[in-house]
């Protein structure tokens, strides 16, 4: 099994609501202390808490939440937004907790939300001991191009769903454009619910990366 030890990470999450949540609309008192008392503990004061976006345009109004070292959750009328940048295990390991968090202040302010989907995507650059990226994509299928050079291996996007959670997945993996010979891992799961667990989604799903990974020759390292 190669190792592929992680540089660069991102976790990106989306929640939809089925309609947007108007009950909030005009009452940014409302909406800031739920916030700030929802995230209490993982923020430091109203310094971490922003507003943003054009007053004339609900769709484009926002309140994010920094969530300290590396992290934000980010409210609009019409979705929430947790992103993870460069994040460790433990900081990882926080995420469920996070979402919880604000699905609980979500649903006790507004009646009638619902949430119409879950979108989760992680990105990451690694660096592979003993191998190159080229070494990894040379072993999978694509077509081949001899007129355009040499090749350096294809890289793929395999998509696939899961009928009994109701998910669809897609996994890309290709070159690094950040770390030389490095490669590059994307993963993305819709799921299309109103209430989730988070946790035992979210172990899951990195159960599912691990063994999608593992299934080319890989071990990410680094994040997990």
């Amino acid at each position: 099994m190669i190792r592929a030890n992680v540089q660069t990470n991102q976790l990106d999450y989306v929640a939809a609501f089925s309609r947007p949540a108007l009950a909030l609309w005009g009452d940014g008192a409302r909406i800031l202390q739920g916030l700030y008392d929802s995230f209490e503990g993982l923020h430091q004061g109203l310094n971490d808490i922003k507003v943003e976006g054009d007053a004339a345009y609900p769709a484009q109004q926002a309140v994010t939440v920094a969530i300290r070292p590396n992290a934000y959750y980010r409210f609009r009328f019409e979705r929430v937004e947790v992103q993870m940048v460069n994040f460790s295990p433990a900081q990882l390991a926080s995420l469920p907790d996070i979402l919880s968090r604000g699905d609980r202040w979500l649903r006790s302010s507004v009646q009638y939300l619902e949430f119409q989907s879950h979108v989760v995507s992680y990105s990451s650059h690694s660096k592979l001991e003993g191998a190159t990226s080229s070494d990894i994509l040379a072993g999978l299928t694509g077509p081949a191009f001899p007129i355009l050079g040499e090749r350096t291996g294809t890289g793929i996007i395999y998509r696939s769903k899961l009928p009994s959670r109701g998910w669809r997945t897609q996994l890309t993996l290709d070159h690094s454009l950040v770390v030389p010979d490095g490669l590059f891992v994307y993963f993305e799961i819709l799921m299309s619910a109103d209430q989730i667990e988070y946790g035992e989604a979210l172990s899951f799903a990195q159960q599912l990366l691990d063994g999608a990974i593992a299934n080319v020759g890989v071990q990410l390292d680094g994040d997990k």
